[in-house]
């Protein structure tokens, strides 16, 4: 990502804070190029997923020349508000998000970790909903004719969402993050399976589209896009947890992971939104419904697809669920391993049954997941990923060359509220 200034040219990762001349960026000898991709996977785990199945419904609503741009937008944003975090954890010597906001705030941390909090449980709940739709989906499929089992086949029976998140608490216990990198990597490899899946929908179903049907440029709804697209690259609360993982802390391998994330990233939500915006664009609830919404052809792939997607869905709650556990214990003061176990103990179980009874009250009286995606995205997300790192990288770098980046998402944002 460059930006022509005068008569050179800086990139993102030449910078030093504050500015000056640098010479040529040597290769990072620490991490591999393998290992950095790697890396990438785990960053994007925490921001890929639920996320993709409204994108084509927010193509639809921006258009599609429009939601490119907004698309292109929206990395630069999070690449230069994901960078300069690091550059603050590395400043302040923070470990993780919650400890740099403690070290800058002070006791305004308690204000941001609220925040945090209800980002994440928001997500949580959307994920446990999802499960329960695809899961109640595959059931009413007529190879299952012979399940009449209406605990199994009822979104509203709530078995989807109360069993398998009582099964996860073993999960959610655990304290390490290395037993995530697995769950990580197969929640991203979920959703490539889901961009192979409707575009193959697209090649196999679609009649021939009337590109004059098509929306290609909608201002009104764009800052709702915005804020959704920003929130499908949003990794600041795992940035730092990377940073600390890598054997050689420099800011150019980070450079290298958010690139590799981006393109990765990118393509995928490109070609979900664009063949399911093909697809689907006839039909009338284009605006508001997920992928798994519209009338797809009912057969053995798509239960499949169905099954590997929604479980990749459930299993994203654990990376999550981490972070948030890890807020709530540190107001919890252990004198010795014994009583951190406990406290690691009851806040996982408190926290885990409190989702479950909010989800299964939101089921109840049907509210849509893609309604809390949108409001998380537009009235919590933005505070945490972006003003709040770009605030920070102000304070400690005393410059103020991106400030007008949070003006301009805050301008955009106030938009979204008034459309939401």
């Amino acid at each position: 990502m460059k930006a022509e200034l005068s008569d050179h040219t800086i990139s993102v990762s030449d910078i030093t804070f504050p500015l000056k001349k640098k010479a040529a960026r040597q290769p990072v000898q620490g991490d591999s190029e393998l290992g950095l991709c790697y890396f990438a996977v785990l960053l994007s785990s925490s921001s890929i997923g639920i996320s993709a199945l409204a994108y084509p419904s927010s193509m639809a609503r921006s258009g599609i020349l429009l939601w490119i741009l907004l698309l292109a937008l929206a990395i630069v944003v999070n690449y230069i508000s994901s960078y300069v975090l690091v550059y603050c954890g590395r400043e302040t010597k923070s470990k993780d998000f919650s400890e740099l906001t403690g070290k800058i705030l002070g006791k305004g941390k308690v204000v941001v970790d609220f925040m945090c909090v209800a980002l994440n449980l928001g997500i949580i709940i959307s994920c446990i909903m999802t499960f329960n739709d695809f899961m109640t989906g595959i059931f009413q499929h007529n190879y299952f004719d012979g399940v009449s089992n209406v605990i199994v086949t009822s979104k509203k029976s709530l078995f989807w969402i109360i069993f398998p998140n009582l099964l996860l608490i073993p999960i959610l216990l655990r304290k390490g993050i290395t037993d995530m990198n697995a769950i990580a990597v197969g929640c991203v490899a979920a959703i490539v399976i889901l961009a192979a899946f409707i575009s193959f929908v697209f090649v196999t179903q679609s009649t021939s589209v009337d590109f004059k049907q098509l929306e290609y440029f909608n201002l009104a709804e764009s800052p709702a896009s915005f804020s959704l697209l920003m929130f499908g690259f949003m990794n600041q609360q795992s940035i730092l947890d990377v940073f600390q993982d890598l054997r050689r802390k420099k800011i150019h391998s980070v450079d290298r992971i958010l690139n590799y994330q981006n393109v990765m990233s990118s393509v995928l939500y490109m070609v979900i939104g664009f063949f399911g915006y093909l697809t689907f664009y006839n039909d009338q609830d284009i605006k508001s419904k997920n992928l798994f919404a519209f009338d797809l052809e009912k057969n053995l792939f798509y239960m499949i697809v169905n099954f590997t997607v929604g479980l990749s869905v459930l299993l994203s709650i654990v990376p999550t669920f981490r972070p948030t556990k890890n807020i709530i214990v540190s107001y919890f003061p252990s004198k010795d391993s014994k009583s951190a176990a406990s406290s690691n103990f009851v806040v996982t179980i408190i926290c885990q049954l409190m989702l479950i009874i909010a989800s299964c009250c939101f089921e109840v009286f049907d509210l849509n997941f893609l309604d809390i995606i949108d409001f998380v995205s537009i009235f919590v997300a933005p505070t945490i990923c972006i003003y709040l790192p770009l605030i920070f990288y102000v304070k400690i770098s005393k410059s103020y060359r991106f400030l007008l980046l949070a003006v301009f998402v805050f301008i955009v944002n106030v938009f979204a509220i008034i459309s939401f």
